[in-house]
């Protein structure tokens, strides 16, 4: 009941883990897309706010605010701020043109609430242009003409009428023609397209200055500025969701992990619980059979008690025939035994005369097998003095040759030989002084390896700041390229430039000089007049850069072709090799254990990074994973495993190396039994203990230690013992 409910639990988890898991996905795909609409919707704001810098830097060039003199005077008087005329007029789609054309002088002129102590403020101002507009002053102008007036398409917060009065217009070239011949000499006509006529005059606007399309302008500025305000608050809802995706996201993968914990651990409790109900069933089979044998055994001794029964009746009425022959057998008994301890003494003194015998014939024996090995080691021992003797009589006959040939007395050849000892005395001085200087060297040779290694450290970290510094050159160069560049589209040289210099020039100065022309740029305002400039050019690295951009992705490609290339080769390896490497296994593990089933098993469905499971079932046992299995068991599979890799491709030998000690005899005979069979193809060397293993040995190699401390090898070639022993 305990393993039905921690399976279940497990299940349960797995399906939980699998929710989680596809809750995760779809938190990423949500990720994902408001990622995607976030990084859209930037990108959408990005180009409407520069569509509006650049919209708001022409308007600012159109309507003067980049004259300095004017400016200047602006501030003076505290009209900097105040708004122009092309700011507080409205006008109906498709008639902006005309009123532009019509207003042409005006649009510029700043508005405010009263005129009159302007006036003499504004004959102070020396040069350039500038127009003053009273919004609170009202102006009488009769606009009922005729004809419908353009003043009816302009929307104002002040009187303006008067400025377009008797100005009317028409939907186009014709009606205006046709309309001509009616007007006055103050009245007027003009079409949408800006064609403007009188009765004795025409005039047309096409845009040629920086005036043209002001009103359009304007009006496209102030729907941007309304977008942009939409598109901020829209991005700001979407990273709030994006935030909040994110979050939902780091949740749902913290609650995947703790299900994946919980996850491991209830399987680690299942596996345990499978293990002891394994365990448990074993020992109720064991229990069962020995039950049965019990029960055996006591059917057994009912038939023998009931046998016993029998016999004791039968002993009982043999037993009343025997009482009458008793005192006769007592007395029988009293005679043979005083006869029985009579051949007691003489058997007791038998055996004593026995014992000293067979002590005397064993020492006997000692002492001629040592006799023998005497013999023997002395005939060795006269054999190697005859040896020494044939060779001393050999050199002494070449002493002898040689002391008659030598002039010199004896007592020179000892002064020789004292020399010589002498010599030997200083060879050993030299010898040991040698030695010294060895191990000095030796010290000067490790002290010296690590001063190396520390330069070789300290070079390392030199070549690292050469290479920091070579980037930081590399840099410079491009920067200093990038300037030259620069340079030359503006028509200017780098060493004409550095000729002008002062040779007492600092770079601080230079640098507050750029300040300061840095402050007055901008004051100038957000203008591009080298717009179109920098277009081409930004043209050209973009052509440049999607021609990298192409390279990189047709090497991508191929890369990616030959890693999914590579890929499908070694997943088709590797599944040919798993398999065959199985099916040797399924063969190689019931020769080893007289039955039973083990096979490899995939953990995970990705062959390159799945890992492999040992699934093996002994006989007498159900499946169970090789962690589960005895010691023995395990030892025995893993030899199946080994022996399976060597049918699939042989080495010229292998060692085993006490492979067979956790093994019985009769899982040892086995395999002994598969180690013979493979000896034709792989030469085995095996180290073992085990007798049965070493019967099918072909030669013995033995280590013995006669000697303390001193291990000796034996070689034993079974096949010439055998034949020795077959002739003997």
């Amino acid at each position: 009941a305990e393993l039905n409910a921690a399976e279940a639990s497990y299940a349960k988890l797995g399906e939980e883990l699998e929710a989680r898991r596809q809750q995760l996905q779809e938190y990423r795909k949500t990720s994902q897309q408001l990622n995607e609409q976030l990084n859209e919707q930037r990108l959408n704001y990005q180009k409407q706010e520069g569509r509006l810098a650049s919209l708001e830097a022409l308007q600012q060039s159109a309507l003067g605010e980049d004259r300095d003199h004017v400016q200047h005077w602006l501030k003076k008087n505290g009209l900097a701020q105040a708004p122009k005329l092309a700011q507080q007029i409205k006008v109906d789609d498709n008639w902006a043109h005309a009123v532009e054309v019509v207003l042409d002088r005006f649009l510029q002129d700043i508005c405010v609430d009263e005129i009159t102590s302007q006036i003499s403020k504004l004959s102070q101002l020396e040069t350039g242009n500038l127009g003053i507009i009273a919004t609170a002053t009202p102006v009488n102008a009769d606009t009922h003409g005729r004809f419908p007036s353009l003043a009816d398409k302009v929307n104002s917060d002040f009187p303006l009428k008067h400025l377009l009065a008797y100005v009317y217009i028409a939907r186009n070239l014709d009606a205006a023609l046709a309309l001509r011949p009616n007007l006055t000499g103050t009245e007027s006509i003009i079409t949408p397209e800006g064609l403007w006529l009188g009765i004795n005059w025409s005039h047309i606007h096409r845009g040629q200055d920086g005036q043209a399309g002001m009103l359009s302008r304007e009006k496209e500025i102030h729907i941007l500025r309304k977008t942009l305000s939409a598109s901020r608050q829209e991005l700001a809802k979407l990273e709030k969701k994006t935030e909040q995706a994110h979050a939902a996201l780091e949740q749902a993968e913290l609650q995947l992990n703790e299900v994946q914990a919980s996850l491991n651990k209830q399987q680690e409790i299942t596996s345990e619980l499978r293990a002891g109900l394994a365990a448990s069933q074993a020992q109720l089979e064991q229990t069962d059979i020995r039950s049965e044998r019990i029960r055996e055994e006591l059917e057994n001794l009912h038939e023998e008690l009931e046998s016993d029964r029998n016999e004791i009746t039968t002993v009982r009425s043999e037993l009343r025939q025997s009482n009458a022959h008793q005192e006769e057998l007592e007395k029988q008994r009293t005679g043979l035994t005083a006869q029985r301890d009579k051949y007691r003494e003489s058997l007791t003194l038998a055996r004593e005369r026995w014992q000293t015998t067979h002590e005397e014939s064993h020492g006997i024996a000692l002492q001629l097998e040592s006799i023998s090995s005497q013999r023997a080691s002395l005939e060795q021992s006269i054999k190697r003095s005859q040896m020494q003797i044939s060779h001393l009589e050999s050199r002494r006959a070449d002493l002898d040759k040689i002391l008659a040939d030598s002039q010199a007395p004896l007592q020179q050849i000892k002064l020789v030989l004292e020399n010589k000892l002498k010599d030997k005395v200083n060879a050993e001085r030299v010898l040991s002084e040698a030695r010294s200087q060895v191990q000095q060297t030796e010290n000067t040779l490790r002290e010296r390896e690590q001063a190396r290694v520390q330069h070789e450290n300290r070079i390392q970290e030199l070549r690292d700041n050469l290479e920091k510094a070579r980037l930081i050159n590399q840099e410079s160069r491009v920067r200093l390229q990038t300037i030259e560049e620069k340079l030359g589209e503006s028509g200017h040289q780098v060493q004409a430039i550095l000729a002008t210099l002062d040779k007492e020039a600092e770079l601080a100065v230079w640098r507050e000089r750029q300040e300061q022309i840095i402050q007055k740029i901008n004051r100038l305002g957000p203008i591009n007049l080298a717009a179109i400039d920098e277009f081409n050019q930004l043209s050209e690295r973009k052509s440049y850069l999607d021609k990298q951009d192409a390279d990189l992705r047709e090497a991508l490609t191929t890369l990616e072709n030959a890693i999914r290339k590579i890929d499908k080769e070694s997943r088709a390896r590797f599944k040919e090799t798993f398999d065959q490497l199985n099916s040797n296994l399924q063969e190689t593990f019931p020769q080893l254990f007289g039955g039973g089933h083990a096979y490899l098993e995939l953990t995970g469905d990705e062959l390159l990074e799945t890992g492999v499971t040992i699934m093996a079932r002994p006989p007498g046992k159900r499946n169970s994973n090789i962690h589960l299995l005895s010691g023995g068991e395990k030892a025995l599979t893993a030899v199946a495993l080994v022996f399976s890799i060597f049918k699939l491709n042989p080495a010229p030998f292998c060692i085993l190396d006490e492979v067979d000690a956790p093994l019985d005899d009769a899982n040892v005979g086995r395999f002994s039994e598969m180690v013979s069979s493979m000896s034709d193809d792989v030469q085995f060397i095996f180290i073992t203990h085990n007798k049965i293993t070493m019967e099918i040995a072909h030669q013995l190699l033995g280590v013995t230690m006669h000697e303390a401390g001193v291990s000796r090898l034996v070689t034993v070639d079974v096949d010439e013992a055998v034949k020795m022993a077959a002739t003997a």
